[in-house]
C-alpha cells in the first residue's frame, strides 16, 4: 500500500483564474524553486563562500534533504516519488556548488538556467501525466482512466476534489439517466481494482437530493492507523445543549462528536437519539465511552452513571469518582435499569408542571434551563457488557429508552454484538446513533449500522480488535455522507484524565433530589442532605454487596455458604403431604393472604428478587388452598403494585420495596 497510485479521477481544467488559480499552482511550483536558488546562493557565497567547513556542512544537508525526501514520499507513485527526489537533489546540489564557487560564474548560471529548465519540465509533465484526458483525447479503444474503466463511471466528470493527508474526496457527476448510486456502489470492487486499493479502502456515499451525483473516497494510506492525540476539552463550561461531546476524529479530518440532548427548533430539530456502542473485545469501546463521559463532565449540566456487572474497576476505576452512580454487580445493573422506568415517570411530571420564564408551564423535552434555573441536569447513564443483563430486563430497558428520549435522560448501551441473541430487535429499533467498533464478523457489523452506511463501504471487520479506537460513527448532527468515514477515538493518558477530573470538579453538576432517589434505589445509601427535602423519603440502610474471595465460601443464587459449618435450620417449616394427599388446614382466606404476603417480605429481606411458585409451595399445603388460588394471589399482587412481570407470565418480580420502614415502589 506504500506505493499505491492515487486514484487518476482530478479534472485540471485551468479557468479565469489563471496562474493564480490553486489548479494552475502545481505546475509553478517547480520553476518558483528553480528561480529562487540563484537568490539563496549568492546569499551562501557571500555568509559561507570562504569558509570549507560550512561548505561541507551544506554538502552534507544537501545529501540528507534528498534521502529525506526519498524516505518521506515512499506512500506516493514510484513515478511521482523519484521525479521529487531528483528534483530535490538538482536544486540543493546546484546551491552547494554555486555556493562554493561562484553563483556568478558563466558555467555555474548556464547549469542554473538549463538545469532549472530541465527540472521544471519533468515535473509538470509528471503532474499533466496525473490529469484526466478529455474525451477526444484518449486513443481508440483504449481505456486509460477510472472514468472509462468503470462501466457506471462511462461518462461521469469530476466536480469537486478534496484532499486530505492520505485521503482523497471526489464528488462525481454521472451520466444523467445512465447511472445512479447504487450501480457506483455495486462496482465498488472493481473502483479498487481500478486503482490498486483494497475494497475497505473506498467508500461511495450518495449526494443528498441528487440521484446524478455520487460522492467517491479513497484512503490511499492506513487511514487512522495511530492513535487520535488529545486535543483537549472540546467547550468546558458551557452547556450540552450548546455543541456535540467531541471524543475523536474522522480520516477526512473532521471532528467526531455525539449529541446527548435534543433541540426543538421549527427549521432544523434535533430528535435526541439514544446510542448503541458495539465492538470485540479489547477493540476500544469502554475508552470511547470514558472520553465521552470525561468531555461530558466540563459541561455545566451534565451527570454520569455507569452499570458495569464484568469489570467495572478495569473499565472506570480512573474516573469512578466522576460518577454520579456507579453499578459494579450484575444484581445492582439490574436494578439501574429497573430504576430508570421509574425515574423517566418522576420527571415527566416533573418536567410537565414547572412554570418556564415566560409563564407557561411544562417543557415538552429537557432543555439546558431545566438545570440552570431548576437544578435538573441533563443524565447520561451507561451500561456496560450489557448482554449480561439485557436477557432479564430487556422489558424495563425497552420501556426506559423508548420514554426517555423527553425526559433529558440519555441512554448508551455497550455490548460486543447486537444480533438477535444479544439484544431484542424492538430494544436496538430504539437506538438512533451507532459507534461501531472493530467486529469479527459482517453479520455483527449489519446489525450495528444503517444498510447505507455498509453500502457506502463501511467495513468494521477490517480492524477487528487490532486498532483499539476505530470505529464507524453514526450520529446525529453529521452528514450521512460522514457515516461511512472510519474515525478513531482519541487517546486519554490516565495522568490527563485525572488532571481533567481533578480542573473540572469544582463546576460539576448534581443530580437533583428526586431523580437520585429513584435511580440510586437499591444500589446506594442516598445522601441525608441529598434527601432531606423529601420527608416521605427513607434512607436505605442496606449496604452494598463486595465479591471477597472466600475458600470455604460456595456461592449460589442465595448467597454464600461456608461449607466449615453445619447446615441451617430451615427458616420455615416445611409441610409433606401424607400419601399423595392435602392436608387441610381450613384458615381463612385474609389468614392465607397474609402468609403469602408474609412469605414475599421473608424473600425480600433475604434479597430474593424473583418469586416463583416453588418459593410457596409449603404454604399450598399449609393453607389448604390449590396451586391456582395461589397464582391467583401472586396476580392480585401484581394489581397492587407488589410484584410485577414480564410480558405478563411467570416469574414475578418484587416492585415494592421496604426501606427502613416505609414502602417505596
Amino acid at each position: 500500500m506504500s506505493k499505491q497510485a492515487k486514484p487518476m479521477i482530478k479534472s485540471k481544467k485551468l479557468g479565469l483564474g489563471g496562474l493564480l488559480s490553486s489548479k494552475a499552482m502545481p505546475y509553478l511550483i517547480m520553476p518558483l524553486i528553480c528561480v529562487f536558488a540563484m537568490p539563496v546562493a549568492l546569499l551562501a557565497h557571500w555568509q559561507w563562500g570562504n569558509d570549507p567547513a560550512m561548505t561541507t556542512a551544506m554538502g552534507i544537508s544537501a545529501v540528507l534533504i534528498t534521502g529525506y525526501t526519498h524516505i518521506t514520499w515512499s506512500r506516493r507513485h514510484e513515478h511521482t516519488r523519484n521525479t521529487a527526489t531528483l528534483a530535490t537533489g538538482g536544486v540543493s546540489g546546484w546551491i552547494v556548488f554555486a555556493a562554493a564557487t561562484d553563483p556568478t560564474n558563466r558555467g555555474m548560471v548556464n547549469a542554473w538556467a538549463l538545469g532549472g529548465l530541465v527540472l521544471s519540465a519533468v515535473w509538470d509533465i509528471r503532474y499533466a501525466s496525473l490529469s484526466t484526458p478529455h474525451e477526444t483525447d484518449k486513443s481508440a479503444g483504449e481505456p486509460d482512466t477510472l472514468m472509462s474503466k468503470i462501466q457506471s463511471l462511462t461518462g461521469a466528470r469530476t466536480k469537486k476534489v478534496k484532499e486530505t493527508e492520505g485521503r482523497i474526496d471526489a464528488k462525481v457527476q454521472l451520466k444523467p439517466g445512465e447511472a445512479t448510486v447504487s450501480d457506483v456502489q455495486a462496482d465498488k470492487d472493481r473502483i479498487a481494482s481500478a486503482v490498486g486499493m483494497g475494497a475497505d479502502q473506498v467508500t461511495v456515499t450518495p449526494v443528498k437530493g441528487r440521484a446524478d451525483q455520487v460522492r467517491l473516497s479513497f484512503q490511499i494510506t492506513e487511514g487512522l492507523k495511530d492513535a487520535v492525540s488529545w486535543t483537549g476539552l472540546s467547550a468546558p463550561g458551557t452547556s450540552v445543549a450548546d455543541s456535540p461531546l467531541m471524543f475523536g476524529q474522522r480520516a477526512n479530518g473532521n471532528p467526531l462528536g455525539i449529541w446527548v440532548c435534543g433541540k426543538e427548533d421549527a427549521k432544523s430539530p434535533r430528535p435526541l437519539s439514544h446510542g448503541l456502542c458495539t465492538g470485540q473485545t479489547g477493540s476500544g469501546k469502554t475508552e470511547t465511552v470514558v472520553t465521552i463521559i470525561l468531555e461530558g463532565r466540563s459541561r455545566i449540566d451534565f451527570v454520569p452513571i455507569v452499570g458495569d456487572p464484568a469489570k467495572f474497576a478495569q473499565g472506570f476505576g480512573a474516573i469512578a469518582d466522576c460518577l454520579a452512580i456507579a453499578a459494579k454487580t450484575k444484581a445492582q445493573v439490574n436494578q439501574l435499569i429497573r430504576n430508570i422506568p421509574d425515574a423517566i415517570a418522576y420527571r415527566s411530571d416533573l418536567l410537565g408542571s414547572l412554570e418556564r420564564p415566560d409563564g407557561t408551564i411544562g417543557y415538552s423535552q429537557w432543555e439546558p434551563e431545566c438545570y440552570t434555573a431548576r437544578g435538573i441536569p441533563l443524565v447520561f447513564i451507561d451500561i456496560e457488557e450489557a448482554t449480561d443483563v439485557l436477557s432479564s430486563s430487556d422489558d424495563e430497558m425497552y420501556e426506559a429508552i423508548r420514554k426517555a428520549r423527553s425526559v433529558g435522560i440519555f441512554v448508551m448501551v455497550s455490548l460486543q454484538s447486537a444480533g438477535h441473541t444479544d439484544i431484542d430487535r424492538k430494544t436496538r429499533g430504539q437506538f438512533g446513533q451507532s459507534l461501531c467498533h472493530g467486529v469479527g464478523e459482517d453479520m455483527d457489523a449489519k446489525f450495528a449500522l444503517n444498510p447505507n452506511t455498509r453500502a457506502a463501504g463501511a467495513d468494521p471487520t477490517k480492524w477487528s480488535n487490532q486498532y483499539p479506537g476505530s470505529l464507524f460513527a453514526e450520529v446525529v448532527g453529521d452528514p450521512r455522507e460522514d457515516w461511512a468515514v472510519e474515525a478513531r477515538t482519541a487517546y486519554i493518558p490516565r495522568e490527563e484524565k485525572r488532571r481533567i477530573i481533578s480542573e473540572t470538579k469544582p463546576n460539576w453538576a448534581k443530580l437533583d433530589p428526586g431523580t437520585a432517589m429513584y435511580l440510586e434505589r437499591g444500589i446506594t445509601v442516598p445522601d441525608e442532605k441529598l434527601t432531606a427535602p423529601l420527608p416521605a423519603i427513607k434512607q436505605d440502610a442496606e449496604e452494598d454487596e463486595e465479591n471477597v474471595f472466600d475458600l470455604t465460601g460456595i456461592s449460589t443464587e442465595e448467597g454464600v455458604f461456608d461449607v466449615t459449618q453445619p447446615i441451617p435450620e430451615p427458616t420455615h417449616d416445611v409441610h409433606f403431604p401424607l400419601n399423595g394427599g392435602e392436608k387441610k388446614r381450613g384458615i381463612s382466606r385474609e389468614a392465607a393472604q397474609a402468609l403469602i404476603e408474609q412469605r414475599i417480605d421473608e424473600l425480600e429481606t433475604a434479597g430474593a428478587d424473583v418469586v416463583t411458585f416453588a418459593d410457596l409451595a409449603d404454604l399450598k399445603v399449609t393453607t389448604g388452598y390449590s396451586r391456582g388460588w395461589v397464582y391467583g394471589e401472586l396476580n392480585r399482587l401484581v394489581q397492587d403494585g407488589r410484584l410485577t412481570q414480564e410480558n405478563g407470565k411467570p416469574p414475578y418480580r418484587i416492585r415494592a420495596r421496604m426501606l427502613n420502614g416505609s414502602r417505596v415502589t
